[in-house]
């Protein structure tokens, strides 16, 4: 059940155009009302000259040096010493020792082995760039009293 109000009264609803009194409301009213078409035109080109606007000077740069704090100093360090760290990203270095002997050592050969493979089966592991004495990507040269 609607409730009729004085200020519902008061508003008349215009059910066609013809009805519609266009010398009604403030002045930015009827600028855009009654001139319904120039303003859709006017908002398009304005659309269409800030996207032209846009697209010439659109460019892409997807630079890590930008995306990083330069301010922190570890990030200073980094950039100050960056040509002597290349290469070095990402990377983890297992070094095993053998204190009771050298590397050929049988027992020593059997825990690199297993070493090798464990973090051979490890996930997030790259296993192309996997480099041990285990690997095929590692090439050996050995030198004795004949030569190479």
């Amino acid at each position: 059940m609607a409730v009729a109000t004085d200020l519902m009264d008061r508003m008349p609803i215009v059910r066609t155009l013809t009805d519609f009194n266009p010398n009604s409301g403030t002045a930015l009213e009827r600028a855009i009302f009654n001139n319904r078409l120039a303003v859709v035109i006017a908002c398009a080109l304005v659309t269409l000259v800030l996207l032209f606007g846009a697209v010439t000077k659109l460019s892409l740069n997807a630079s890590f040096e930008k995306m990083i704090p330069q301010g922190q100093p570890y990030i200073k360090n980094y950039l100050d010493n960056r040509a002597e760290l290349r290469g070095l990203g990402n990377v983890l270095r297992i070094v095993v020792e053998n204190p009771d002997g050298d590397i050929f050592d049988p027992k020593y050969q059997e825990t690199l082995r297993k070493i090798n493979d464990e973090l051979f089966l490890t996930p997030g592991v790259d296993r192309a760039w996997l480099k041990s004495l285990w690997t095929p990507s590692v090439r050996w040269t050995e030198i004795t009293e004949e030569g190479f």
